[in-house]
């Protein structure tokens, strides 16, 4: 069973295959997969480190529609990180997660 929590997903976000892949820009919806596959190595990597705790005992972050929808929109503010990436129209990969319930 999975728990939402209530703090935001840091998402978008720029994968740590940045140097060598062609869609470095990545945007998740969860911060887990309902589908905990043993061979994903998604899996391995967020079973360790600071979100190792929450990823473990299932407890699932969403991302924040108002931020992401914000990046779109401010393509002019400095403080867009994302800015160069959407105005140069460079692919992102979208990650759908979490198919099974949330709650």
């Amino acid at each position: 069973m999975y728990q939402l929590l209530k703090e935001n997903y840091n998402s978008p976000r720029v994968t740590g295959e940045f140097t060598d892949c062609s869609m470095p820009f990545s945007f998740d919806q969860y911060s887990n997969c309902g589908y905990d596959c043993l061979y994903c190595f998604s899996r391995f990597q967020r079973s360790m480190g600071i979100g190792a705790a929450n990823y473990l005992a299932k407890k699932v972050k969403a991302v924040s529609l108002k931020k992401f929808k914000w990046y779109f929109e401010e393509l002019e503010n400095p403080k867009n990180i994302f800015r160069h990436y959407i105005k140069n129209r460079i692919t992102f990969q979208w990650v759908v997660y979490l198919t099974r319930s949330v709650l």
